[in-house]
């Protein structure tokens, strides 16, 4: 656990301002925390609207006792299901998207009971909202205690229970001259407020250099430049035969260089050196086959697309080909490195396959279009690296899980308001 904390320090000092010493609470951070806790406020709701509704369901529907008892304890079996697998989930997902996971439960929960016609529907709909819950009951507490300091801690934790009595006394105030299909309406607006709270404050560090490296090495366009480089040389009237060779020539001393450079140079600078790489050989390519579209320079433009792809495989060897990966497995705390792992690894090669599958389309579409977004895509690599990734080089694992740098570097990341 105190590993955990010194990881997600950079989250709080990111949150806080630091005055004689002391940490004063910033404006992001009251945002941040009530935007988290403010999930509660659904759980309150949820928890108060069997006893709200129970006269309007009885009436409609025709529901006995049993029944509705039924209906009104699904909420804490759910919540049961829900708590089993709330750490998994939790640190499969993250903070965040489990967050957001929890209110889709909501939503959809809220959604059926107020159209619902049968009692299995209801029956349902309660268990989903349970099952939000659970989850709910372990991700709040635990993303809450990540970004806030010591002192203010237990209070903010126990904003949960605020909130969460705000949303029981509103739908017991309200359920008096409302509808109960009315009331389920009324109970999934906060459900959407959140959601979109929920965007304007961050995850734990960790997932955004693990996870968003490996979208960033796919979104590149990599997977689809080397696996249909012909097809680039196609288009842009190069001969296949001279293309392949020159690709050939160039993968082995290129493995070689990002081998010893690693270790030397550090990720960071590799990373961003290659990122800039893939921006520039990606712009060269969009630039060639807008000329290349326009009749312009046709003696230079298949050169400028031959010295495109290879340039780009060049650069991508250097950092993005292989730094990703040594990251991953680098910054991950070892309590959670097996399921983040895996986590990062289903990323990169699902967002691969997506790029191997739409690139040959996207070329058809027009190749200059296409190179001009995986620039773009480059470019904000760039960015990220500089924001979020920490220097791993020379450091032992523990060394890395304890280290002040990796709250440095990741501090200015977050957004603040």
């Amino acid at each position: 656990m105190e590993n955990e904390l010194v990881m997600t320090m950079a989250m709080r000092k990111s949150l806080l301002s630091h005055k004689d010493g002391n940490d004063d609470v910033t404006a992001a951070l009251l945002f941040t925390t009530s935007s988290a806790v403010f999930a509660s406020f659904s759980l309150g709701c949820a928890a108060s609207y069997s006893s709200a509704a129970k006269d309007g369901i009885h009436e409609d529907l025709g529901l006995s006792l049993a029944e509705y008892s039924v209906f009104g304890s699904l909420l804490t079996l759910g919540a049961t299901i829900g708590a089993l697998f709330s750490g998994k989930v939790t640190d499969f997902l993250g903070r965040k998207p489990t967050l957001w996971f929890s209110q889709l439960f909501f939503i959809i929960g809220w959604l059926a009971v107020a159209s619902a016609k049968a009692v299995w529907i209801l029956d349902l709909d309660r268990l989903c909202s349970g099952i939000a819950i659970g989850l709910l009951s372990f991700a709040i507490p635990v993303y809450v205690a990540e970004i806030t300091p010591k002192n203010i801690r237990g209070g903010c934790i126990f904003a949960n229970q605020l909130f969460q009595n705000c949303g029981m006394a509103v739908v017991y105030l309200i359920g008096n001259s409302v509808h109960w299909r009315t009331l389920a309406l009324i109970s999934v607006v906060p459900c959407f407020v959140q959601v979109l709270a929920m965007f304007f404050i961050p995850e734990s560090p960790r997932w955004l250099v693990g996870i968003g490296l490996m979208l960033l090495q796919q979104l590149s366009g990599s997977s689809g430049i080397g696996y249909y480089a012909s097809s680039i040389f196609q288009i842009s009237e190069i001969p296949v035969g001279l293309g392949s060779t020159a690709i050939a020539i160039l993968m082995i001393p290129k493995a070689f260089l990002g081998l010893f450079l690693v270790d030397y140079w550090g990720r960071r600078p590799l990373l961003m050196v290659s990122g800039i790489g893939l921006f520039l050989n990606c712009l060269l390519l969009a630039i060639s086959f807008t000329l290349q579209a326009f009749h312009l320079l046709k003696g230079i433009t298949p050169i400028m697309a031959l010295v495109g792809v290879v340039g780009f495989i060049a650069t991508f060897a250097l950092g993005f080909g292989g730094l990703p990966w040594i990251i991953m497995s680098e910054i991950f705390p070892m309590n959670i490195k097996d399921t983040a792992g895996s986590v990062a690894t289903f990323a990169n090669w699902s967002t691969s396959w997506v790029i191997t599958y739409t690139f040959n389309f996207l070329l058809e579409w027009s190749p200059a279009g296409t190179f001009y977004i995986f620039a773009g895509i480059c470019g904000a690599s760039v960015l990220f690296v500089w924001h979020l990734v920490p220097e791993t080089k020379g450091k032992t694992l523990e060394e890395i899980q304890a280290s002040s740098i990796f709250s440095t570097k990741c501090r200015h990341s977050l957004p603040l308001l």
